[in-house]
């Protein structure tokens, strides 16, 4: 509500941009109507701009329309191949689609260009990665990727998670209870 807020009464920069803020905060209000709105406006003034179309893919998944998101999210990396976040957000669609192998190649482009990523998105890159290798039956894959997650965040929730899971995956029963 405050990026709303605050996005709406900024004028210090550009209209694309701040339209996508905009749309961003209505998107986690659950206000999609206003969210179509503003994106209508962002892409009526900035078409191929990267962020907007991220975010017209984001609204597009929260609309339901998942076919449509995923498409603009391959658009945008045929256009960017090397694009950290929409490959993360690709690789987050497609693994809760159960599309592991698809879902472990988007998070692999995204930690290949980690630069690009907050610290939060490189943990999310890494544990993607986890969680699409395991579903792969990968488990040494899943074991390297569970190493680059410990590094980022090592006593963090979302680690320790991924421990169990590793040790389940291994049949390591009393780590699993353990983590």
């Amino acid at each position: 509500e405050q990026a709303l807020t605050d996005a709406r009464g900024d004028s210090t920069f550009g209209e694309a941009p701040r339209q996508v803020v905009i749309a961003e905060a209505q998107i986690a209000l659950g206000q999609l109507e206003g969210a179509r709105e503003s994106m209508a406006r962002a892409l009526a003034l900035a078409p191929k701009d990267p962020e907007v179309r991220l975010t017209e893919a984001r609204l597009l998944w929260a609309g339901g329309e998942t076919e449509a998101s995923l498409a603009r999210l391959d658009e945008l990396l045929e256009a960017h191949p090397q694009a950290a976040r929409a490959a993360l957000l690709r690789g987050r669609f497609a693994l809760s689609l159960g599309k592991a192998a698809e879902a472990a190649e988007a998070f692999g482009i995204a930690r290949s260009n980690a630069k690009q990523l907050t610290i939060g998105d490189r943990f999310l890159a890494h544990a993607g990665l986890v969680e699409s290798k395991l579903a792969q039956n990968d488990i040494a894959g899943a074991e390297v990727d569970l190493q680059a997650a410990q590094n980022l965040a090592p006593e963090a929730v979302p680690t320790r998670y991924l421990k169990a899971r590793l040790a389940v995956a291994k049949r390591d029963f009393p780590t699993a209870i353990t983590e």
